[in-house]
Order: C-alpha cells, then structure tokens, then sequence
C-alpha cells in the first residue's frame, strides 16, 4: 500500500500550569492516506497541573493507524473505520477523573470512511487501556456490515470512592462483508463492573455475554456472526462479589445455546468459563466453574457474605432435539462444576461433573427429541461433601443416562430415565435418604431396539453428621428399583426396600429386549429390608422371587429370567435376625407353573434359603433348600424371639395334565433343616421332602395326574428330634410312595399311598400317638402295569419325652397296611396299645 502523506497536528507535551482558568482541551487530529481523508476530535480534562502526551505509530506496509495517549484526570474519545461496502468498526473510552492512563486505539486499514473494500474487505478496530483509581471508566468497540451482522463489546467499571483500575485491557472487532467478531479481555477489572459482549443481525441471531461483579476479576469476552455460525464465550477469575453470568447465542430459527449462572457470591473465583454456540450442524454449550466462598470487603462500596447461591445450567435446542444440564445451590462454600450440553439434527447430549462442599437442592441432565425419545438423570438433593456425575444422550437409534455419586452427609432421592420413543423404556430409581457415608451411588438406563437395560450399584452406611445448615440423622430409608420393558413385548423388574438401615450394599439389573427378559438383585443389608424380582411378558410367561421382609444382617441374591422357552427365578438368602418368609415363582403360561416358598417367621440364624422355580414346554421344577436355628435376636428397631413358625412348599404344575407338591410345617422349631423338589412334566410329577426338624413340625409329598394317577405321603406330626425322607412320583406305569422318618420324641401318625385311578390302591397308614424313640418307620405304596404292594417296617422304644416343658407319654398306634386290585382286597391291621417295650411292625401286602 502507498501511504502518500501524514500530516498531524497534535498537543504535545501541553503543560497548563500557567492556563489556570483552563480545566480541558481539545485537539484535533488530521491526515490523508490513500485518499481518504480523516478528521477527530478528542477531549481531555485534567487535573490543573496535569500534562498530556500523545504519539501516533503508522502500522507495517503503510497501512493502519495507532496512537498512544498518556495522562490523567478526563478523557473522552471514540474512532471508527468503514469501507465502501458498508463494513465498519470504531473503539471508544470515557474516564473521569482518573489517577493516571495509558490509552492506544488501533484502526486497520487506517481512520475515517471510504475505504476500498476491493483492497480492504475487512475493517478492524481495537483499544488496549491501563487505568488506575478513576471514579468510572467505560471501554467499547463495536463493529457492523451492511448485512445488518453488528457486534459490540464494553466494560464499565465504576467506583464511588475512586477506586476504579483497568489494566491490562484490550478489545477488538473486526467486521467484512460474511462476518463481524468481538473481543475484550483485561488482566484485572477493580470495582463495580459490568461486562457486556453483544452481536446480531437482521435475520434474529444473536450472540451475548454478561456478567456482573464487584471486586478485582480477570475478564475475557468474545462474540461473532458470520455465514454459517453464531458464537459467545467469557471467562473470569478473581475475588469479591459475583451476581452472575450469561453466554447465549441462537440462529433466528428455533436453534439454541444458553450457558447461564443465576445467584450471587462472595470470594475466590479460581475458573468461571461459559460458551455458547450455533453453527449449520450443531448447538452446543459449556460452563465450567470453581468458587470459594469468603467474606470479602471493597473499599467504601460495602462487604459481602455469600456463600454460593444460584442455579447453573447449560441448554441446547437443535431442530427440536433439546439438552439441558443444571445444578442448584442453596449453600455452598466451595463448589466445582463442568456442565456441556449439545444437540444435532439427530442427537442431543448432555453432561454434569460437580464437586460440592454445600447444599444442593437438585442436579439434571435431560436429552430429548421428537417423539418422545428421552433421557434424564436427575437427584434430588444433597447436603455436605459430593461428587457428582451425570450423562443424558439421545440419537438415531438410542437414549441413554448415566449417574456416578459418592460423597459424605445427607442425600435424597436419585433416579436415571430412559425411552426410545418406541415403547422401550429403563428406568433406574434410588428414592432413598440417608445420613452418612455414600460410597457408591451408580445407575444407568438405556433404551433402544436392541433391548432396554436398567443397572444401578450403591453402597451406604449411615452416621448421624452435622453441617452448617444442620444436624442430620437418617437412617438408610427408601426403595431402590430398576425396571425395563420392551413395549408391550417384556417386562423386568429388580426391588431392595429399605425400611430401617444402617450398612447398604446392592446390585440391580433388569434387561429385556423383545424376546427375553431378565431382572437381578444382590444385596447385603444391616437393617430392616425386603427385595423381589419379576421377569414378564404379554403371553402371560412371568418368573418372580420376593421376600416379604427380613431384619438383621442378611445377604440376598434374587434372579428372574424368561426367554422363548423357559421362565425361570432362583434366591438365595442367608443371615443372622428375624426372617417373614420368601417366594420364588414361575409361570410359562397354559398352566405350567411353579412356586417354591417359605410362609411364616423365625428368629435366629438363617444359614441358607436357597429357591429355584423354572417352567417350560418340558417341564416345571420347583425346589428349595433351608437350614434355620433359632435363637432370640435384638435390632435397634425391637427384640425378636420367634421359634421358627414357616410352612416351606414347593409345588410344580404342567397345565392340568399332572401336578407334583412338596410341605413341611414347622410349627415350632428351634432347628430346621430340610431339601425340597416338586417336578411336572406331563408325563411324569414327582416330589421328595427330606428334613432335620428339632422341633414340631409335619411333612408331606404329592404327585398326581388329570386321570386321578396318584402317589401321596404325610405325616399328621412329630414333636422332638427327627429326621424325614418323603417321595412320591407317578409315571405313565406306575405310581409310587415311600416315608423313611426317624426320631426321638412324640409321634402322631403318617400314609402312605398309591393309586392308579382305576382299581389298584395301595395304603400303609399309622393312626394314634407314641412317645419315645423311633428307630426305624418306613413305608413304601407302589401300583403299576402288574399290581399293588404295600409295605410297612416300624421299630419303636416307649419311652416319655419333654420337649419346651411339656411331657408327651402315649403308646398307642394302629398300622394298616391295604391293597386293592379289581376282584382283590387284601388288608392287615394290627394295633399296639398301652406296649411300654420295645417292639417292630411288619406289614407286607399285595394284591395282583
């Protein structure tokens, strides 16, 4: 560029000491570049003996303009440059009555209009300020082209007591005929300060920044507008009194970015960034933020005592897909945060990392699009020491939320949400309080065509704690589920109720995916809890274990799972307090069935409650295996002293073709021991009973078929010490019974039986009551193709018995033993009445 001539008049070195009467000046400054001709006036106003110096740099290659200006007391000044496309920019300064100042302008390609947009497409304008103590300073630039793009940024400080400093600030904005940008930073903002960074246009984008603040903070603010973006950003840093911030941008269409701060603090601001934009492809926004509360003074404007207060958040919208990320806090005194949201055409994302030393009242993530599809993470609040992580996404083909927590003090509820907008659902809940340690609070949900899954992992264990805002003493109380369906198709569900706890530790999962579903729950409780699992579909397939409740210290592990040919549900429980029972099913549908359970109480030590039900087109099987021992226990929420009262039943059905089932009641048990097996097949039912009882307790086996097909063996009750074998199966030949019981204590009778439905029966039976030793009581019922046999062995020793302070002495007992064919009946009786020796019983019949 050829830079023809300068000419400049300037006031140099003015000295007024000898212009009394004089307070301000103006010079006026003229020059010719390139033909274009400029002409500015400045004014200063100063203290009476107050010099003023001043120089202009021309810029590298001719082109350009800088100029320096040196002084104190007032100074107003503004200059601009335009080209003749109607691109312009300008930079402005007013201080009043300042200690001292340094203030340079630059201006590309040089000062004043008419500048060849051909040979300068963009104009640029910008200032750097250094001022010390003024009672207010305002810094600006603003640019604009003739598309209607404008920016502008400022920073106005003010400061009663003249406290007001700039240093080390700059601005700049450029603006051409696609774009305008503009930027302002400074290295420490003093006083009561208001920054502002705006850009627009005709077509309703906008792009902003704003903050407010009073004390000394770092600054750095930039907005732009060109073809195919709209962008805003800040950041600060510094210490005093903040009352908030704002970065927005948006694209006149509906499309979205908002980083946004609501409240107010007093003290150390180590990070405070926010961005926000929108471009062709995306909108996305950031906040990322580290305060440390203090009381903190300035100068004669006041002091300030604010813990953190305000809510944080980030939001998207991009053609409708929406995310949002936000924190609210009601107390904090040192609080971190790194939010981002993020929305495309076709997805939208967002998430939430925290560290918090306060109160805050709730924490989200959402993502959201057209029809229906969402995710969210959201908690309910906390008070004390938390980290905290929270992840929302949607896209094309899948939603999902995530939730990592842990920390120490007092936490609500949380809960993890996710839907595809087809009817795939996951929802993860922790709707629980608690005081103490949170080691680990994890869920996620996930929702797609693919299947739908609902995890959450946590452990807990309550302490009374104390925080500024107040003392807390919550036990671990509420519902932890997690629950997944695939539309109307499957359905999975995992529940831990806590009611009372003081150590918490669990896993849950529920999964399905159209063809299967499958739900688990493992658990290790102190306290007072009950948990389930359910597993389901349309066709009314469904495989379900429960607890009705239990207290103590107690470990639990629950499944439940169907596919296209099996439901199927185990558990497995064990511990030391009290124990209301469990239930375990399993349902395929068309009447295949099966249930094994535990109905009633005890008190004591629950070494093992292992159950399995499974159901298919080959069969159901129901078993069971438990050994209890009572003995009194106490928990903080009472004392427990129940002998052990539980009906265990396993039943197994195969539609209305057969039907196997399996009992023993313990009615008052101090011991109990027992292994349990129903099977049904629709050929086949078989069911076997064998037990360790001390205590009073009866048992029985059952296996039938819809032709009347059946096998059967029950004792009617023994009291004391004794051991119990029972089975009883049919087949497509045969139908069998076999008791094998032994003990000592007090004996009330037991039959055995088989039938074939037609004419063979065969019955072994004990009728009356014996108390003493039982050596050997044996009885077996068979029919099949060839006959019906009937056998019975007894060996028995009187004796009287005491048992619980009772004394049982009897001797009285009649065995039968029975067959029958169709033209034969062969029966034998015989009774022992009052035989206070030792004696056995053989019975052996049959009828062809």
């Amino acid at each position: 560029m050829n830079l023809k001539t300068c000419t400049i008049a300037l006031g140099l070195l003015l000295l007024f000491l000898s212009m009394p009467n004089v307070n301000g000046v103006t010079v006026t400054t003229s020059c010719s570049q390139s033909g274009n001709n400029v002409g500015t006036s400045t004014t200063y106003g100063m203290p009476i003996d107050a010099e003023i110096s001043s120089f202009t740099t021309l810029l590298g290659g001719g082109v350009g303009i800088s100029q320096t200006i040196i002084g104190s007391g007032d100074l107003t000044d503004s200059r601009s440059v335009s080209n003749s496309a109607g691109s312009y920019a300008s930079e402005g300064v007013t201080i009043n009555n300042a200690e001292s100042y340094v203030y340079t302008y630059y201006l590309y390609p040089g000062e004043g209009s008419g500048w060849s947009a051909s040979l300068y497409p963009e104009v640029s304008a910008g200032e750097s300020l250094n001022v010390n103590h003024a009672d207010y300073i305002k810094a600006y630039a603003q640019a604009h082209n003739n598309k209607g793009y404008s920016a502008v940024v400022s920073t106005e400080i003010s400061d009663p007591s003249n406290g007001a400093c700039l240093l080390g600030y700059s601005n700049n904005v450029v603006a051409s005929s696609y774009k305008v940008t503009a930027a302002q930073n400074a290295n420490q903002a003093i006083g009561i300060t208001n920054v502002q960074a705006l850009a627009n246009d005709k077509r309703g984008r906008e792009a902003k920044s704003i903050a407010d603040f009073i004390g000394s903070y770092s600054e750095n603010q930039a907005v732009s507008i060109d073809r195919s973006h709209v962008f805003a950003s800040q950041q600060l840093q510094g210490k005093g009194d903040f009352e908030g911030a704002l970065t927005y941008a948006k694209d006149g269409k509906g499309n979205e970015a908002l980083s946004r701060e609501d409240g107010s603090f007093s003290g150390e601001m180590g990070t405070n960034k926010l961005e926000a934009l929108v471009d062709a492809s995306r909108a996305s926004a950031s906040q990322e933020v580290e305060f440390e509360y203090e009381p903190v003074s300035y100068g004669e404007v006041g002091t300030w005592d604010k813990t953190v207060f305000g809510a944080f958040s980030t939001s998207t919208n991009f053609n409708n897909n929406i995310a949002t990320a936000s924190q609210e806090i009601s107390h904090s005194e040192h609080y971190q945060n790194t939010l981002e949201s993020a929305s495309t055409a076709n997805t939208a994302g967002s998430n939430l990392n925290s560290y918090l030393i306060g109160v805050a009242i709730d924490s989200s993530v959402l993502a959201k699009g057209m029809k229906e599809k969402e995710a969210r993470s959201w908690e309910d609040g906390y008070t004390g020491v938390y980290f905290n992580e929270q992840s929302a996404m949607i896209d094309r083909n899948a939603a999902k939320a995530t939730l990592n927590m842990r920390g120490v003090g007092y936490s609500l509820s949380t809960i993890n949400s996710a839907n595809d907008g087809k009817g795939h659902q996951a929802i993860v809940a922790n709707t629980a309080s608690l005081s103490g340690n949170m080691i680990m609070n994890s869920q996620g949900a996930q929702a797609s065509n693919s299947g739908t899954l609902a995890y959450q992992d946590s452990e807990l264990e309550y302490m009374p704690i104390s925080y500024s805002t107040g003392t807390y003493d919550q036990c671990i109380f509420g519902d932890f589920t997690s629950w997944a369906t695939d539309g109307v198709k499957t359905e999975a569900n995992a529940e831990e109720i806590i009611r009372h706890g003081e150590h918490f530790q669990q896993h849950q999962m529920a999964f399905t995916d159209g063809m299967t579903a499958e739900a688990t729950n493992d658990a290790y409780s102190i306290g007072v809890a009950s948990g389930s699992v359910s597993a389901k579909d349309m066709k009314g397939k469904e495989a379900r274990s429960w607890e009705d409740s239990y207290t103590g210290v107690y470990s639990n592990e629950q499944s439940a799972l169907i596919d296209r040919t099996t439901a199927k549900a185990t558990l497995n429980l064990k511990g030391v307090g009290y124990f209301q029972g469990s239930m375990t099913s399993a349902n395929y549908g068309r009447g295949y069935q099966a249930v094994a359970s535990a109905e009633g109480a005890s008190s004591g030590n629950l070494i093992t409650n292992r159950q399995n039900a499974q159901a298919s087109n080959s069969g159901t099987l129901a078993s069971q295996e438990n050994e209890l021992e009572y003995q009194p226990v106490s928990y903080q929420t009472g004392a427990f002293d129940h002998l052990i009262g539980l009906d265990f039943t396993s039943w197994a059905k195969y539609g209305a073709k057969t039907e196997a089932k399996a009992e023993e009641i313990t009615q008052h048990g101090e011991h109990f021991q027992q292994h349990q097996m129903a099977l049904a097949d629709g050929m086949t039912a078989e069911a076997t009973n064998d037990a360790n009882s001390i205590g009073v307790a009866s048992g029985s086996v059952l296996a039938k078929d819809m032709r009347g097909k059946e096998a059967r063996s029950w004792e009617d009750g023994y009291t004391g010490i004794y051991s119990n074998e029972q089975s009883a199966m049919i087949s497509r030949t045969a139908a069998k019974a076999i008791l094998n019981l032994k003990g000592m204590g007090y004996f009330q009778g037991a039959t055995t039986s088989a039938r074939d439905g037609r004419w063979k029966e065969a019955i072994t039976s004990e009728s009356g009551a014996f108390s003493g030793d039982m050596y050997l009581n044996g009885q077996n019922a068979l029919v099949d193709a060839s006959k019906a046999h009937a056998d019975q062995d007894v060996s028995l020793g009187y004796s009287p018995v005491d048992y619980q302070g009772v004394t049982y002495d009897a001797s009285w007992l009649t065995f039968d033993a029975l067959t029958k064919a169709r033209r034969e009946l062969n029966p034998v009786t015989e009774e022992k009445k009052d035989v206070f020796t030792p004696y056995d019983v053989n019975q052996d019949v049959s009828a062809p």
